[in-house]
Protein backbone atom coordinates (compact mmCIF):
# COMPACT_ATOMS: atom_id res chain seq x y z
CA UNK A 1 0.00 0.00 0.00
CA UNK A 2 2.66 2.29 0.92
CA UNK A 3 4.66 1.74 -2.21
CA UNK A 4 1.10 2.06 -4.43
CA UNK A 5 1.52 5.73 -2.68
CA UNK A 6 4.76 6.51 -3.15
CA UNK A 7 3.99 5.65 -7.01
CA UNK A 8 0.98 8.18 -7.15
CA UNK A 9 3.21 11.09 -5.29
CA UNK A 10 5.92 10.60 -7.77
CA UNK A 11 3.67 10.76 -10.88
CA UNK A 12 1.43 13.88 -9.29
CA UNK A 13 5.07 15.52 -8.66
CA UNK A 14 5.87 14.87 -12.60
CA UNK A 15 2.37 16.24 -13.65
CA UNK A 16 2.69 19.31 -11.68
CA UNK A 17 6.35 19.78 -12.98
CA UNK A 18 5.50 19.15 -16.52
CA UNK A 19 2.35 21.39 -16.24
CA UNK A 20 4.39 24.29 -14.19
CA UNK A 21 7.19 23.78 -16.48
CA UNK A 22 4.96 24.20 -19.51
CA UNK A 23 3.21 27.34 -17.68
CA UNK A 24 6.27 29.06 -17.05
CA UNK A 25 7.95 28.80 -20.70
CA UNK A 26 4.68 30.51 -21.72
CA UNK A 27 4.84 32.90 -19.45
CA UNK A 28 8.47 33.74 -20.01
CA UNK A 29 8.36 37.10 -22.23
CA UNK A 30 9.96 39.02 -19.35
CA UNK A 31 9.29 42.98 -18.72
CA UNK A 32 8.40 45.82 -21.02
CA UNK A 33 8.60 49.61 -19.94
CA UNK A 34 5.54 51.33 -21.85
CA UNK A 35 6.66 55.40 -22.01
CA UNK A 36 3.29 57.46 -22.78
CA UNK A 37 3.97 60.81 -24.38
CA UNK A 38 1.58 62.13 -21.77
CA UNK A 39 -0.30 61.30 -18.96
CA UNK A 40 -3.93 62.19 -18.80
CA UNK A 41 -5.97 61.82 -22.45
CA UNK A 42 -8.38 59.35 -23.64
CA UNK A 43 -6.50 57.55 -26.64
CA UNK A 44 -3.81 55.58 -23.82
CA UNK A 45 -6.54 54.45 -21.79
CA UNK A 46 -6.49 50.93 -22.87
CA UNK A 47 -3.11 50.77 -21.25
CA UNK A 48 -4.51 51.37 -17.68
CA UNK A 49 -7.37 49.04 -18.95
CA UNK A 50 -4.91 46.26 -20.31
CA UNK A 51 -3.11 46.40 -16.29
CA UNK A 52 -6.70 46.05 -14.57
CA UNK A 53 -7.90 43.14 -16.70
CA UNK A 54 -4.52 41.20 -17.11
CA UNK A 55 -4.54 41.11 -20.90
CA UNK A 56 -0.52 41.55 -20.71
CA UNK A 57 0.22 39.41 -17.87
CA UNK A 58 -1.70 36.48 -19.35
CA UNK A 59 0.38 36.26 -22.18
CA UNK A 60 3.56 36.28 -19.69
CA UNK A 61 4.30 40.15 -19.92
CA UNK A 62 5.33 42.59 -17.15
CA UNK A 63 4.63 45.93 -18.32
CA UNK A 64 5.20 48.79 -16.43
CA UNK A 65 3.49 52.10 -17.77
CA UNK A 66 5.64 55.71 -17.67
CA UNK A 67 4.31 59.07 -18.43
CA UNK A 68 6.25 61.56 -19.88
CA UNK A 69 5.38 65.41 -20.22
CA UNK A 70 5.63 65.52 -24.00
CA UNK A 71 6.65 63.63 -26.80
CA UNK A 72 9.86 64.52 -27.00
CA UNK A 73 10.93 63.38 -23.56
CA UNK A 74 9.35 60.20 -24.74
CA UNK A 75 11.38 59.77 -27.47
CA UNK A 76 14.57 61.02 -25.39
CA UNK A 77 13.54 57.86 -23.11
CA UNK A 78 13.78 55.81 -26.01
CA UNK A 79 16.90 56.82 -27.44
CA UNK A 80 18.24 56.07 -24.06
CA UNK A 81 16.49 53.30 -23.62
CA UNK A 82 14.92 54.15 -21.04
CA UNK A 83 11.36 52.41 -22.84
CA UNK A 84 11.10 49.49 -24.77
CA UNK A 85 7.36 50.38 -25.98
CA UNK A 86 5.90 54.13 -26.59
CA UNK A 87 2.74 55.24 -27.38
CA UNK A 88 2.76 58.57 -29.85
CA UNK A 89 2.11 60.06 -32.90
CA UNK A 90 2.56 58.75 -36.23
CA UNK A 91 4.24 62.27 -37.27
CA UNK A 92 6.51 62.35 -33.96
CA UNK A 93 7.78 59.19 -34.68
CA UNK A 94 8.52 59.60 -38.24
CA UNK A 95 10.32 63.07 -37.65
CA UNK A 96 12.54 61.30 -34.97
CA UNK A 97 13.53 58.45 -38.11
CA UNK A 98 14.47 61.36 -40.19
CA UNK A 99 16.62 62.84 -37.40
CA UNK A 100 18.66 59.24 -36.78
CA UNK A 101 16.50 57.99 -33.97
CA UNK A 102 16.08 53.58 -34.54
CA UNK A 103 12.43 53.64 -34.03
CA UNK A 104 9.33 51.94 -36.04
CA UNK A 105 5.46 52.17 -35.68
CA UNK A 106 3.83 49.18 -35.38
CA UNK A 107 0.16 49.54 -34.54
CA UNK A 108 -2.50 52.03 -35.35
CA UNK A 109 -4.23 53.60 -32.08
CA UNK A 110 -6.49 56.02 -34.01
CA UNK A 111 -7.23 57.25 -37.15
CA UNK A 112 -7.98 60.84 -37.03
CA UNK A 113 -6.63 63.54 -35.45
CA UNK A 114 -8.26 63.88 -31.86
CA UNK A 115 -6.97 67.21 -31.11
CA UNK A 116 -8.71 70.53 -30.56
CA UNK A 117 -7.78 74.62 -29.56
CA UNK A 118 -9.49 75.81 -26.59
CA UNK A 119 -9.23 79.56 -25.86
CA UNK A 120 -10.10 81.48 -23.33
CA UNK A 121 -13.50 83.81 -23.36
CA UNK A 122 -12.54 86.70 -25.11
CA UNK A 123 -11.08 84.53 -28.21
CA UNK A 124 -14.22 84.69 -30.33
CA UNK A 125 -12.39 83.30 -33.64
CA UNK A 126 -9.23 82.36 -35.96
CA UNK A 127 -8.65 86.01 -36.94
CA UNK A 128 -8.61 86.78 -33.15
CA UNK A 129 -5.03 84.23 -32.31
CA UNK A 130 -2.98 86.73 -34.26
CA UNK A 131 -0.38 87.50 -31.92
CA UNK A 132 -1.80 85.64 -29.19
CA UNK A 133 0.26 82.30 -26.92
CA UNK A 134 -0.76 79.18 -27.43
CA UNK A 135 0.00 76.47 -25.19
CA UNK A 136 1.34 73.17 -26.81
CA UNK A 137 2.83 70.06 -25.44
CA UNK A 138 6.52 70.19 -26.89
CA UNK A 139 8.47 71.75 -29.68
CA UNK A 140 7.47 69.82 -33.43
CA UNK A 141 5.30 67.57 -31.64
CA UNK A 142 1.82 67.82 -33.37
CA UNK A 143 0.36 69.93 -31.18
CA UNK A 144 3.34 72.51 -32.11
CA UNK A 145 2.64 71.76 -35.80
CA UNK A 146 -0.93 72.11 -35.86
CA UNK A 147 -0.57 75.49 -34.06
CA UNK A 148 2.22 77.00 -36.87
CA UNK A 149 -0.16 75.50 -39.75
CA UNK A 150 -2.86 77.27 -38.00
CA UNK A 151 -0.84 80.27 -38.11
CA UNK A 152 0.32 79.84 -41.34
CA UNK A 153 -3.40 80.04 -43.11
CA UNK A 154 -3.74 83.26 -40.69
CA UNK A 155 -0.60 85.44 -40.91
CA UNK A 156 1.27 83.82 -43.34
CA UNK A 157 3.94 83.02 -40.88
CA UNK A 158 4.44 80.07 -38.14
CA UNK A 159 5.10 82.81 -35.86
CA UNK A 160 2.08 84.67 -36.36
CA UNK A 161 0.96 82.63 -33.41
CA UNK A 162 3.07 82.59 -30.40
CA UNK A 163 3.55 78.86 -28.89
CA UNK A 164 4.39 78.32 -25.18
CA UNK A 165 6.22 74.74 -24.60
CA UNK A 166 4.30 72.94 -21.15
CA UNK A 167 4.23 69.53 -21.37
CA UNK A 168 0.92 68.22 -19.47
CA UNK A 169 -2.98 69.05 -19.12
CA UNK A 170 -2.29 70.59 -15.50
CA UNK A 171 0.65 73.17 -17.08
CA UNK A 172 -1.72 74.04 -19.32
CA UNK A 173 -4.66 74.77 -17.40
CA UNK A 174 -2.50 76.94 -14.76
CA UNK A 175 -0.82 78.71 -17.22
CA UNK A 176 -4.59 79.48 -19.11
CA UNK A 177 -5.72 80.48 -15.63
CA UNK A 178 -3.59 83.38 -15.09
CA UNK A 179 -3.12 84.79 -18.99
CA UNK A 180 -0.02 83.43 -19.55
CA UNK A 181 -1.34 81.36 -22.66
CA UNK A 182 -4.64 82.36 -24.43
CA UNK A 183 -5.36 79.27 -25.06
CA UNK A 184 -3.86 75.67 -25.82
CA UNK A 185 -4.31 72.15 -27.48
CA UNK A 186 -5.78 68.88 -26.18
CA UNK A 187 -7.77 66.08 -26.89
CA UNK A 188 -11.65 66.43 -26.05
CA UNK A 189 -11.39 65.04 -22.10
CA UNK A 190 -8.99 68.30 -20.65
CA UNK A 191 -11.39 70.83 -23.59
CA UNK A 192 -14.75 69.56 -21.75
CA UNK A 193 -12.63 70.00 -18.63
CA UNK A 194 -11.67 73.89 -19.58
CA UNK A 195 -15.56 74.44 -20.82
CA UNK A 196 -16.72 72.82 -17.24
CA UNK A 197 -14.86 75.28 -15.10
CA UNK A 198 -15.87 78.13 -16.94
CA UNK A 199 -12.17 79.05 -18.42
CA UNK A 200 -12.55 78.58 -22.17
CA UNK A 201 -14.52 77.06 -24.74
CA UNK A 202 -13.82 74.98 -27.69
CA UNK A 203 -12.90 76.90 -30.84
CA UNK A 204 -11.97 74.29 -33.19
CA UNK A 205 -11.37 70.41 -34.16
CA UNK A 206 -8.02 70.05 -35.83
CA UNK A 207 -9.81 66.44 -37.07
CA UNK A 208 -12.31 68.24 -38.40
CA UNK A 209 -9.72 69.37 -40.82
CA UNK A 210 -7.76 66.20 -41.01
CA UNK A 211 -10.12 63.49 -40.96
CA UNK A 212 -7.92 60.06 -42.34
CA UNK A 213 -4.79 60.73 -40.79
CA UNK A 214 -2.13 58.27 -38.63
CA UNK A 215 -2.43 59.93 -35.84
CA UNK A 216 -1.58 57.86 -32.53
CA UNK A 217 0.47 54.97 -32.50
CA UNK A 218 2.18 52.31 -30.92
CA UNK A 219 6.14 52.47 -31.67
CA UNK A 220 9.13 50.40 -30.76
CA UNK A 221 12.86 49.89 -31.69
CA UNK A 222 14.17 47.98 -34.58
CA UNK A 223 16.18 45.64 -31.48
CA UNK A 224 12.87 44.87 -29.88
CA UNK A 225 11.28 44.22 -32.95
CA UNK A 226 13.96 41.17 -34.21
CA UNK A 227 15.31 40.67 -30.39
CA UNK A 228 11.80 40.40 -28.89
CA UNK A 229 9.82 39.12 -31.61
CA UNK A 230 7.06 37.39 -29.16
CA UNK A 231 6.59 40.18 -26.26
CA UNK A 232 6.36 42.80 -29.22
CA UNK A 233 3.34 40.36 -30.49
CA UNK A 234 2.43 39.53 -27.25
CA UNK A 235 1.92 43.39 -25.99
CA UNK A 236 0.16 44.04 -29.07
CA UNK A 237 -2.46 41.92 -28.37
CA UNK A 238 -2.91 42.63 -25.35
CA UNK A 239 -3.29 46.33 -25.66
CA UNK A 240 -5.93 45.42 -28.47
CA UNK A 241 -7.84 43.42 -26.24
CA UNK A 242 -7.96 45.81 -23.67
CA UNK A 243 -8.96 48.47 -26.22
CA UNK A 244 -11.57 46.16 -27.76
CA UNK A 245 -13.04 45.97 -24.31
CA UNK A 246 -13.12 49.91 -23.63
CA UNK A 247 -14.82 50.44 -27.02
CA UNK A 248 -17.23 47.68 -26.33
CA UNK A 249 -18.13 48.89 -22.94
CA UNK A 250 -18.46 52.14 -22.07
CA UNK A 251 -20.00 52.15 -18.43
CA UNK A 252 -16.68 50.37 -17.74
CA UNK A 253 -14.55 52.56 -19.52
CA UNK A 254 -15.91 55.76 -18.05
CA UNK A 255 -15.22 54.18 -14.75
CA UNK A 256 -11.93 53.79 -15.57
CA UNK A 257 -10.95 57.15 -17.27
CA UNK A 258 -12.13 58.95 -13.92
CA UNK A 259 -10.20 56.68 -11.34
CA UNK A 260 -7.07 56.59 -13.83
CA UNK A 261 -7.47 60.01 -15.32
CA UNK A 262 -9.77 61.62 -12.54
CA UNK A 263 -12.33 62.67 -15.88
CA UNK A 264 -15.71 63.57 -14.28
CA UNK A 265 -18.12 60.82 -15.59
CA UNK A 266 -20.40 63.49 -17.74
CA UNK A 267 -17.13 64.33 -19.06
CA UNK A 268 -15.60 61.18 -19.67
CA UNK A 269 -19.35 59.67 -21.36
CA UNK A 270 -19.30 62.95 -24.10
CA UNK A 271 -15.27 61.67 -24.45
CA UNK A 272 -16.09 57.84 -24.59
CA UNK A 273 -19.08 58.40 -27.47
CA UNK A 274 -16.62 60.90 -29.87
CA UNK A 275 -13.15 59.37 -29.05
CA UNK A 276 -13.92 55.32 -28.97
CA UNK A 277 -14.99 54.84 -32.59
CA UNK A 278 -11.95 56.65 -34.01
CA UNK A 279 -9.97 53.84 -32.09
CA UNK A 280 -8.21 51.10 -35.10
CA UNK A 281 -9.49 47.72 -33.81
CA UNK A 282 -6.73 45.46 -36.18
CA UNK A 283 -3.97 48.10 -35.78
CA UNK A 284 -3.58 48.72 -39.48
CA UNK A 285 -2.59 51.54 -40.92
CA UNK A 286 -4.24 53.16 -43.81
CA UNK A 287 -1.60 53.92 -46.77
CA UNK A 288 -3.58 57.55 -46.76
CA UNK A 289 -3.34 57.98 -43.13
CA UNK A 290 0.22 57.52 -43.17
CA UNK A 291 1.04 59.95 -46.25
CA UNK A 292 -0.97 62.76 -44.72
CA UNK A 293 1.08 62.42 -41.26
CA UNK A 294 4.19 62.75 -43.40
CA UNK A 295 2.50 65.00 -45.52
CA UNK A 296 1.65 67.25 -42.31
CA UNK A 297 5.81 67.27 -41.69
CA UNK A 298 6.68 68.39 -45.18
CA UNK A 299 3.62 71.17 -45.48
CA UNK A 300 5.00 72.45 -42.03
CA UNK A 301 8.35 72.72 -42.84
CA UNK A 302 9.94 69.93 -40.82
CA UNK A 303 11.13 67.26 -43.96
CA UNK A 304 12.04 68.01 -47.03
CA UNK A 305 9.42 65.27 -48.58
CA UNK A 306 7.84 61.80 -47.03
CA UNK A 307 10.47 58.79 -47.01
CA UNK A 308 9.30 55.42 -47.94
CA UNK A 309 7.05 53.54 -45.76
CA UNK A 310 8.88 50.79 -44.88
CA UNK A 311 11.73 52.94 -43.41
CA UNK A 312 9.45 54.06 -40.38
CA UNK A 313 6.25 51.67 -40.53
CA UNK A 314 6.97 47.73 -39.71
CA UNK A 315 3.68 46.21 -40.33
CA UNK A 316 4.93 42.25 -39.69
CA UNK A 317 2.45 42.23 -36.97
CA UNK A 318 -0.77 43.48 -38.30
CA UNK A 319 -3.28 42.93 -38.77
CA UNK A 320 -3.90 41.77 -35.20
CA UNK A 321 -6.22 39.11 -34.80
CA UNK A 322 -7.42 38.38 -31.31
CA UNK A 323 -8.71 34.71 -30.58
CA UNK A 324 -12.05 34.48 -28.60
Amino acid sequence: MARKVAVIAVAVVLVVCVLTGRASSQADLGKITLGLAVSDTFEYLPAHAAEDRGTWKKRGLDVSVVAFPGEARMLQAFAARGIDVGLGSASGGLLAVSRGQDVRLVGAISSTISLSLVVAPEIKSRDDLKGKVIGVTSANAPTDVLVQKLAKGLTGSADGIKRAYLGGFQNQVAALKTHQTQGFVWTLDGIFQVEKQGLGHLLLNFGDELPDFAFESIMTTPQMITGRTDAVRAFLEGWYEAQAYCKANKEYTVALFEKKMEIARDIGARVWDLGAKAWVDNGVFSDHGLQAAGLFLVDSGLLKQVPPVETWVDRRFLPIQLTK
